[in-house]
């Protein structure tokens, strides 16, 4: 029966989450380990590709090889084991912005969806962003007249996974406009005429 070789010094890169199964490749020095004498058997790399055990982050994550062949005179005398080698994939940058918002008085709520990503991979999308403002809330629970800073924090939800990511939430600003009221009840009194345009109320 044919001998079986192990395929030696395959490694795979280190990579940062991108949303995909693939590893790369360090073929550099592959080689096959127990070859008989002098016999003739050598190693092609050329079609060997990496696949991750799947495409989120993680460390020391499998990666299975297939594709080495081998060539020469005394192939034949001899099977192949493919390698399996590990890897890291590590988080991806991604940043949360909170929108800025501008409200009347009187309307305290700031939503889930007034944010801004730049960072998620294809069409990963994030559902919702817990948004709060550092106002002062006045007694009626409405955020006070002036400029103030809206944070976001906790993205959730959509497609994505947070772990894949290393969320940076980046602040928005607030801006409370006085509410205009409207005077009502308000009545004037008839008068005989006086020369004057003074009315009584």
């Amino acid at each position: 029966n044919p001998k079986t070789l192990t395929v030696a010094n395959v490694t795979a890169n280190n990579k940062v989450y991108d949303g995909l199964d693939t590893a790369s490749l360090d073929l550099g020095a592959a080689a096959f380990v127990g070859v008989v004498g002098i016999d003739i058997v050598t190693i092609n790399t050329g079609s060997a590709t990496g696949t991750f055990s799947d495409a989120n982050v993680g460390a020391y994550k499998t990666v299975t090889v297939i594709g080495i062949a081998k060539a020469g005179a005394d192939n034949a005398n001899y099977l192949i084991t493919q390698p399996t080698t590990t890897a890291d994939i590590t988080a991806k940058g991604l940043s949360v912005t909170a929108d800025d918002q501008s409200k009347t008085y009187g309307n305290s709520s700031l939503g889930t969806t007034a944010f801004t990503s730049a960072g998620l991979i294809g069409a990963e999308t994030i559902g919702s962003v817990t948004l709060t403002s550092d106002s002062v809330l006045s007694s009626s629970s409405n955020y006070i007249v002036g400029a103030s800073s809206i944070t976001p924090s906790a993205a959730i939800g959509g497609t994505f996974t947070a772990s894949n990511y290393s969320i940076t939430y980046i602040n928005g600003t607030l801006t409370v406009n006085p509410k205009t009221l409207t005077v009502a009840n308000v009545t004037a009194n008839n008068k005989v005429y006086d020369g004057l345009d003074t009315a009584s109320l």
